[in-house]
């Protein structure tokens, strides 16, 4: 894994969501729309990182949809200060974490639960997945066509 995905800036705001439940995970929700709704599968940096949880603000205000950010990590998230430490960033198993304690065996079911969650239960007419770094593998699994019918309609990278 490149040391991009540990590394960058943090960005300044106040998020506008708020905190709730998705297939039982803590869940970060921005946005009111009943219709579409938007899964972001987060960064090593975890669910309650700011430049997350304010890009999913941005996307349910920019697109109009309703975006949740489940905790995939249950609870354990990397340090925003590794962003810019590069101490930090060359003490930190990337691939233990994310092959390890956080891997697909473990939490694709749980980003499965929460797409299901938001077609069947919720029952958003449109569903979208959103992955960076680590999210990215999963987003692709979400809207793969093996998944009959595929869990999410859109996939972005």
């Amino acid at each position: 894994m490149s040391i991009c995905c540990i590394s960058g800036f943090s960005w300044n705001g106040q998020p506008i969501g708020q905190e709730s439940k998705l297939a039982n995970l803590n869940t970060y929700v921005s946005g009111t729309n009943k219709d579409v709704a938007i899964l972001i599968v987060h960064d090593v940096f975890g669910w309650t990182f700011t430049n997350t949880r304010l890009l999913a603000d941005h996307y349910a205000k920019e697109v109009d949809a309703t975006v949740y950010v489940p905790d995939f990590f249950d609870g354990e998230v990397v340090s925003p200060e590794t962003l810019t430490n590069t101490d930090k960033q060359a003490k930190f198993d990337t691939l233990g974490f994310i092959l390890g304690k956080h891997g697909k065996e473990k939490r694709f079911p749980e980003m499965e639960a929460c797409a299901k969650s938001l077609r069947q239960d919720l029952a958003y007419k449109k569903v979208g997945a959103i992955g960076f770094c680590y999210g990215g593998w999963a987003v692709f699994q979400l809207g793969s066509k093996s998944k009959n019918p595929p869990f999410t309609l859109l996939v972005f990278e």
